[in-house]
């Protein structure tokens, strides 16, 4: 077969359709009948037709054929492609439980969804047998809740798996438009030829981009290295005095943002000594006697500074709940309660939205902080409320958590233009980021293999994306600690929950030389980044003039830049990486070790494949 088989477009084009696509049709359901349309190797031959063409993107068409208006309840398009033994699959997510899931044994799981819980993408992604980029496969007009049903292979009743499949077929499902319409568009990503599925990934959310004409806050505030009181210790102990010991340090290290993160207002979700009342949101008298002033001590030292903020969810044993108990989400005929055992505000009604505002309105005025770590909305149900204790005026559980989202960033706007707001992941897709300045990985303590992932995911799409909090223990030797700053150099912006104190003068020592180093190439690393494999053990970014390559992990070869000056770094526990590159190159090479101490500096021809010397955990300047 060809690369690419041949669809017929409007107007007698051509188009390409990726070979690896064996099936692309659509149906859509109208006064409660699913009507099929057809697809880009066959036309429908009932009451509706479509035209398909294919670009960059893959559009169809949709129309009665008699060119009466409808209106679509929902609409269905089914994708199948060869059944191999992946090397690892990206299911549909928001970037952070994809994780957790790419082993291809999970193409057996009957449903994926983007939904209030997982604001994520109907983005689908296959290596084949080698870890190559096989097909990557999104729909880009769908911004609300989508399901995705696996089809093929077949899953009996009885949970077992029905042998004799050659094809994986998914259905994406989503609402049609809340108008009839004389036509139909529907738009659809598939890509089979990228270097990696990252860079499927990108593509398809540049689709979204453009399609939606989307722009985003511009502050250079986020690109600063960040401390979180969160996992420094447990929220008991927060108060003035241990947060200015860390302030103090963080700010010598080169740490610019602090967040005070749950528990400021009372006892933390990490406790169980007293009860909850997240959702008062006023500073706990025992852990702080004043806080606006410790804010504007910190601010005065030169360091921005956050509260950590649960938009929706309240304690019930918190004042707000007995206050606005008739205003929280039902679902199954009860009050929902999250994993963590909260209730939830309803985002799809009108008057939690102007609450949220006006929480935010009240501690922007009275406190004075930065901006706000804008946390949990991960903690709602996939689905919509079904309370009748209030009215909704947003009929999509996605939609209900942008319309929250957006109407607190335009009230934080309009009382501080250059407010810093952080995003995590699960809600921090293409669409919703433009309600923030920043978004971070979901939680990964302990883990930075998985934040390395997590983070990955939103390089594929975010402006600027920070590591989950860098939390180890006061166990970890200056070595690990180069390593560690390494990777979070590769994945984003560094942040920390460290307990500063508790660490020697040696691993802060590689944190301030790293930093350092952040700080003097910031452009550099503002620039887009992209990973050089699957599974992305090797990352580069920078410009035809400064560049930097990352290696981590077990990875072993690496692809040289062809920019004047490059910056390779050594994140893995060998002492050499081999080179790949077109050529012979003389270079001068300045090496560094794992504090960034200059140990030579000499003349060399780089060879392709010959092993470069680096020590672990130190860096090349090399320059051509």
């Amino acid at each position: 077969m060809d690369k690419h088989n041949q669809v017929s477009c409007e107007g007698g084009e051509r188009g390409e359709i990726p070979s690896k696509v064996m099936c692309l049709s659509a149906a859509v359901e109208v006064d409660g009948k699913w009507c099929e349309v057809g697809g880009w190797s066959e036309q429908g031959e009932g009451e509706f037709t479509s035209d398909w063409s294919a670009a960059d993107t893959i559009i169809a068409r949709i129309r009665r054929a008699d060119g009466a208006p409808f209106r679509a309840d929902r609409i269905r398009v089914k994708l199948t492609s060869a059944l191999l033994n992946y090397a690892h699959v990206v299911v549909p997510d928001c970037g952070r439980h994809y994780v957790l899931s790419r082993l291809a044994f999970m193409i057996r799981a009957p449903l994926y969804r983007v939904s209030g819980q997982n604001a994520g993408f109907p983005f689908f992604a296959l290596a084949d047998e080698g870890g190559d980029f096989m097909l990557g496969f999104g729909i880009v007009n769908a911004p609300g809740e989508v399901r995705i049903h696996r089809i093929e292979p077949l899953i009996s009743t009885r949970k077992a798996l029905v042998g004799g499949d050659d094809r994986l077929t998914q259905h994406f499902e989503w609402a049609g438009p809340d108008e009839e319409v004389a036509e139909l568009e529907v738009e659809v990503f598939a890509s089979d030829d990228e270097p990696t599925w990252f860079h499927a990934l990108r593509k398809y959310t540049d689709a979204i981009k453009r399609r939606e004409n989307l722009s985003y806050p511009d502050n250079p505030d986020a690109w600063l290295p960040t401390w979180c009181t969160w996992p420094a210790w447990v929220s008991d102990e927060m108060c003035g005095r241990t947060v200015l010991e860390n302030a103090r340090i963080a700010k010598d290290l080169g740490i610019g943002t602090i967040i005070l993160d749950d528990g400021w207002f009372g006892a933390g979700l990490d406790t169980e000594a007293e009860a909850l009342n997240l959702g008062d949101y006023a500073p706990d008298p025992s852990k702080f006697e004043d806080l606006s002033a410790l804010i504007a001590q910190m601010q005065e030292m030169g360091l921005k500074v956050m509260l950590w903020f649960a938009s929706l969810p309240l304690a019930r044993t918190s004042k707000a709940y007995e206050k606005l108990r008739k205003y929280v989400m039902y679902q199954d005929g009860e009050e929902y309660t999250s994993v963590n055992g909260l209730a939830m505000l309803c985002p799809a009604c009108r008057d939690v939205r102007t609450y949220v505002a006006d929480q935010i309105e009240h501690l922007l005025k009275t406190y004075k902080p930065d901006g706000f770590k804008v946390d949990l909305y991960n903690c709602l149900p996939h689905d919509l409320c079904t309370s009748t204790h209030h009215e909704h005026d947003v009929h999509d559980a996605v939609a209900a958590v942008e319309a929250t989202m957006k109407e607190l960033w335009e009230r934080a706007v309009s009382i501080k233009p250059d407010v810093l707001i952080e995003l995590k992941q699960d809600y921090g897709n293409v669409r919703l980021i433009r309600h923030g300045t920043m978004v971070r990985a979901g939680d990964t303590a302990y883990d930075l293999d998985t934040n390395t992932w997590r983070c990955g995911y939103a390089q594929g799409y975010a402006p600027v994306v920070h590591n989950d909090y860098l939390i180890t223990s006061r166990h970890t030797t200056p070595r690990a600690m180069g390593l560690l700053m390494i990777r979070m150099l590769m994945s984003g912006v560094p942040t920390f929950g460290l307990h500063f104190p508790k660490f020697s003068h040696q691993c802060r020592e590689v944190i301030k030389a790293w930093l350092n180093f952040y700080h003097e190439n910031l452009d550099m690393f503002k620039t887009p980044r992209q990973p050089q494999n699957n599974d992305f053990s090797v990352w580069e970014g920078g410009t035809e003039e400064l560049s930097w390559v990352i290696a981590y992990r077990y990875a072993r070869e690496v692809k040289l830049p062809s920019a004047k000056r490059l910056f390779l770094i050594n994140g893995t526990s060998a002492d050499d990486l081999y080179l790949k590159l077109d050529g012979e190159r003389e270079v001068h090479i300045v090496e560094y070790d794992n504090r960034l101490q200059k140990t030579s500096e000499r003349d060399q021809t780089l060879r392709n494949p010959t092993p470069l010397p680096i020590r672990s955990g130190g860096m090349l300047d090399i320059t051509y």
